[in-house]
């Protein structure tokens, strides 16, 4: 035998004893549904078997649940489609690839992949507390609840493979909640919830009604925002208005008051037309036109009386 043929040989087992070790420890394939693991009844769903190029053979087969008759002892090649969907499709499923060099000829099994049916029960009803629009930061808490004894609720947010889940409890006012937490709110979307019983954790209800959840800027949601305000500057700039004591003369009877200064006073004239003149070290006095000409005439009249009295010089 040549060495050439040796060499050959030998590599082509190394490579074989490779293939075996891998194909038999850690390399193993992976299960995956399309549109999505969640599918109502009566839909469709597509499962595929993803492994190296070249391996497209494999098998499916269902680990809990009602058994599924059209996987048992067959072959599929790269996907399976199971329509239409029905509660008894409900589980969890693995699949093997087909490998000659393997032991078995078949791979590892596959990660787990949980196919959930919906529509099996009533809707529940989803609500958010403490509203569907709450600025970024700030808690907010998703409730589902019915009035069925569901053991458990699914909250699922629309573009997204995960739902979270949590036990029902029953409330107060007669109905079975669950209270989801989603901290500090930081982007919104659309959120459904759904209910299951313990028997049968993969067929759950209708979904809820759709909840559009709005993250917004905190500036947004101030209900007096830090606007553009007019301020008027007449406003701003007048001072308290300063009251002035003054004294009004009607005949010989003199009373107190206040008034504002002519220049705080509307700008409308008054209908009433009053005088006022300033004393020193006094109250200013208010007079009105008829006063004034008494007060003049009366001033004349003394004075021209004061003048009669006085005796002419030289008499």
């Amino acid at each position: 035998m040549s060495p050439t043929v040796v060499i050959l040989a030998c590599l082509g087992f190394f490579l074989d004893q490779r293939v075996r070790a891998h194909v038999g420890g850690q390399d193993k394939p992976f299960c995956s549904a399309w549109p999505s693991a969640v599918v109502p009844q009566g839909g469709h769903v597509t499962l595929w078997c993803h492994y190296r190029p070249g391996f497209n053979i494999f098998t499916l087969y269902k680990e809990d649940g009602v058994p599924v008759p059209e996987l048992y002892k067959r072959i599929f090649w790269n996907s399976f489609l199971i329509s239409p969907v029905t509660a008894a499709h409900a589980g969890t499923y693995r699949c093997r690839v087909f490998h000659p060099h393997s032991p078995t000829e078949w791979s590892a099994p596959s990660n787990p992949l949980v196919i959930m049916v919906t529509g099996l029960y009533e809707k529940p009803s989803l609500s958010a507390q403490p509203g569907p629009t709450v600025p970024t930061g700030e808690n907010m808490t998703l409730s589902c609840s019915s009035r069925r004894s569901f053991d458990m609720y699914h909250l699922s947010r629309e573009g997204e493979a995960h739902e979270l889940s949590l036990p029902a409890v029953p409330s107060v006012n007669g109905t079975f909640q669950a209270d989801f937490p989603l901290g500090p709110a930081t982007h919104g979307g659309n959120y459904r919830c759904f209910g299951s019983l313990r028997d049968s954790p993969y067929e759950w209800s209708d979904p809820s009604d759709p909840l559009p959840v709005s993250v917004t800027d905190a500036a947004v949601m101030d209900p007096e925002p830090a606007g553009d305000r007019t301020v008027n500057r007449e406003d701003s700039d007048e001072q308290d208005p300063q009251e002035v004591t003054y004294a009004q003369l009607d005949h010989c009877v003199f009373t107190q008051g206040k008034i504002t200064r002519p220049s705080q006073r509307p700008k409308r004239p008054p209908t009433d037309t009053s005088v006022y003149i300033e004393l020193p070290d006094a109250e200013p006095r208010l007079f009105s036109p008829a006063q004034e000409h008494h007060r003049q005439t009366t001033a004349l009249s003394q004075n021209g009386l004061h003048s009669s009295n006085v005796p002419a010089a030289g008499i």
